[in-house]
């Protein structure tokens, strides 16, 4: 039967219990003996905690085998170890996040005035960010960070110099306002599809849709993610437009897409396709099975590590219509 220790380690993994061990052995982070004998007496008995065997007057024999059991005090020490796991939880999704960790690494270098280093590892990172595979929300959400951290030098070492900055974070502030719409708006749309009852309001999206459309040259030449990104998300919002859908073919067979094993964009081209063909449009069935037999040739059907199941089971459904039936047996092989 779960008690309250059984709960406070119910999502935890035993792989990530040996990691909180390091963690909590770090004089960095932890320099309460007590906690490092707490986290020993818990991983010994690690095996029983889903049948609640660990209590707190068994912790309490352990920790102060001469003692009478005090309430209040083990209460205390397992505050403490809570507020030392938390921590540990948020340090773990820190090290998953390799621009959070630039980004920090640059405001280190700022605040201590290594102004050489600073900039020179500013270059760096806005180089290889624009090669970056985030998602397109996190992409300009990092790109405004990157911008800011150059902002906060100038703002506070010199005032009177490279204003252009200024101008910068501005642009920078709308594409990242202009990305996480869309992005949302995306969502939203695709939930709608697949619940009738589900009705949203999309606010500012006629005011993203006039900007870009003036702003169509210089976006598309600059920040080609995010145009892409609003053509999806327009072909969703006029409920399957056929013209965009052309559109958005034309643009992405005009990038650099394969080179750089990127294979999203065909994704999203596909999963258009089939928005059209489940309103009764067979004709795309064709257009989807090319770019998915463009995916495999150039081995960039994952998403990351894996097939996403939507994407594989979009392949067999294309693949079984067509009767390409020798081509569908070799990609269930191979993936």
């Amino acid at each position: 039967m779960k008690n309250e220790i059984s709960e406070l380690l119910s999502n935890i993994s035993q792989e990530e219990f040996e990691r909180f061990g390091d963690f909590i052995r770090s004089p960095y982070f932890n320099k309460l003996p007590r906690l490092i004998k707490l986290y020993d007496y818990i991983k010994d008995n690690f095996a029983g905690i889903e049948k609640g065997s660990i209590t707190r007057e068994g912790i309490s024999a352990f920790m102060y085998p001469k003692e009478a059991f005090k309430n209040e005090s083990i209460r205390k020490l397992l505050s403490d170890f809570w507020k030392l796991l938390e921590r540990f939880m948020a340090q773990e999704e820190f090290e998953k996040n390799e621009w959070d960790k630039n980004i920090y690494t640059l405001r280190g270098l700022r605040t201590r005035h290594y102004d050489d280093k600073f900039f020179q590892r500013l270059k760096e990172f806005k180089k290889e960010h624009k090669n970056s595979n985030q998602e397109i929300d996190e992409f300009y959400e990092t790109n405004t960070k990157l911008i800011s951290e150059e902002y906060e030098y100038w703002y506070f070492s010199k005032f009177d110099s490279n204003n252009e900055i200024n101008q910068e974070k501005s642009d920078g502030l709308d594409y990242e306002f202009i990305a996480k719409k869309l992005f949302l708006f995306q969502y939203m749309l695709s939930r709608e599809y697949v619940n009738i009852d589900l009705k949203y309001t999309y606010s500012f999206f006629q005011e993203i849709n006039e900007y870009i459309e003036k702003n169509k040259k210089k976006i598309t030449q600059d920040n080609s993610e995010l145009y892409r990104n609003y053509l999806g998300t327009k072909f969703l919002y006029f409920k399957g437009d056929s013209k965009v859908l052309s559109e958005m073919k034309n643009f992405i067979d005009g990038q650099n897409y394969l080179k750089r094993k990127i294979a999203k964009p065909y994704w999203d081209y596909i999963n258009a396709c089939a928005y059209l063909i489940n309103k009764g449009d067979v004709k795309y069935y064709t257009d989807a099975f090319e770019y998915l037999k463009i995916l495999d040739l150039n081995n960039i059907i994952e998403s990351g590590e894996e097939v996403i199941h939507y994407y594989l089971k979009t392949a067999v459904d294309i693949a079984i219509f067509l009767q390409e039936y020798n081509w569908l047996e070799n990609f269930i092989k191979k993936y």
